[in-house]
């Protein structure tokens, strides 16, 4: 009896250690394939390359933050990167029809935004599901892109200060890196230390229980889609421009990689569930293992089956951590 009380304790002592590693092994997972990378590779810790991927990694985190917060309370959305690539059609079309990059820009923002009010609309206050919603607006969205080039890409000459904003660089840092950056601090403060997180969260397990107690959760799911759409469509922009030009297939890059980040990202700090810093170390492992299996010669082919292996992961892993909440 003794010497099984003495194994319980010792299991019991054991826990906190393995939930600690739990919550920030994926921190340990981004530093030991940075390091990893950077002894197979010489160029993979140069300034100009590190730089590089932090740009490529900001305009997906930045695409993939809303849909951070759709997930994390319930819901799903397969139309953020059918918008991402509908808002840089709409933003090339613009600008070679001899818009100003402004009204270019507030133009594929208002195209962006109008999916993600769809989407609110529907899921959130007409209760459709959102997979089918999402599925259904993804379509609209790379139909209508497609017809803006007429199934081609729309090349652009000129962005203005777009482009000078995805190009510009300070103290050798991308500026669009440090910006992305703080907008990640921003949404962690909100899920943290605002009611806004907690109801987030709260949805997610039981959200008939959050209406019945006054929250207004319809509002919430709609405003959830709206950011999710901003994001993306602000992303789509900014690659436009990097790219030079409109892509309407480009969605089709993103949609794995960004169910990845934020599946991913939900083994760490609040475990079983996405969350903002997750999905930052989720957004930044892909771009160092993307990047390094590159450098190291790997076909795309095999690229995709990593990212499929970490989003079967992240699936595993958030499934069996939240069994009751509501599926995504």
């Amino acid at each position: 009896m003794t010497m099984r009380t003495h194994s319980m304790a010792s299991m019991g002592a054991g826990l906190p250690k393995l939930h600690t590693l739990l919550r920030y092994g994926l921190f340990f997972v981004l530093v030991a394939l940075f390091i990893g990378f950077a002894l197979a590779h010489p160029i993979f810790s140069t300034w100009g390359n590190v730089a590089s991927m932090w740009r490529t990694a900001s305009i997906a985190g930045l695409m993939f933050i809303g849909l951070t917060w759709v997930i994390a309370s319930g819901e799903m959305d397969v139309s953020f990167m059918e918008v991402a690539a509908l808002s840089g059609m709409v933003f090339a079309f613009q600008l070679q029809a001899g818009a100003s990059p402004a009204a270019a820009v507030g133009v594929a923002m208002l195209c962006g935004a109008g999916i993600g009010v769809v989407n609110g609309l529907l899921v959130g206050y007409l209760a459709f599901p959102s997979l089918i919603v999402t599925i259904a607006t993804a379509g609209l969205a790379r139909s209508f892109a497609a017809i803006l080039g007429g199934g081609q890409p729309i090349y652009i000459n000129d962005s203005g200060v777009v482009g000078h904003f995805a190009d510009a660089v300070v103290w050798g840092m991308p500026i669009i890196g440090i910006a992305v950056v703080l907008v990640y601090l921003l949404g962690w403060f909100v899920q943290e230390r605002r009611l806004f997180g907690h109801y987030l969260f709260a949805m997610a397990d039981n959200r008939r229980a959050m209406e019945q107690v006054g929250v207004p959760c319809k509002p919430i799911v709609f405003s959830l889609f709206v950011i999710s759409a901003c994001g993306s469509a602000l992303a789509g922009i900014i690659l436009a421009s990097s790219l030079d030009s409109g892509q309407p297939m480009i969605g089709n890059s993103f949609f794995l990689d960004g169910l990845t980040a934020v599946l991913l990202g939900a083994t760490v700090i609040r475990f079983g569930k996405p969350n903002i810093i997750g999905t930052a170390i989720g957004v930044c492992i892909l771009a160092i293992m993307v990047n390094g299996l590159a450098l190291l010669g790997m076909p795309n082919f095999m690229r995709e089956i990593f990212k499929g292996v970490l989003l079967l992961i992240g699936v595993a892993i958030a499934v069996t951590a939240a069994p009751k909440s509501k599926s995504i």
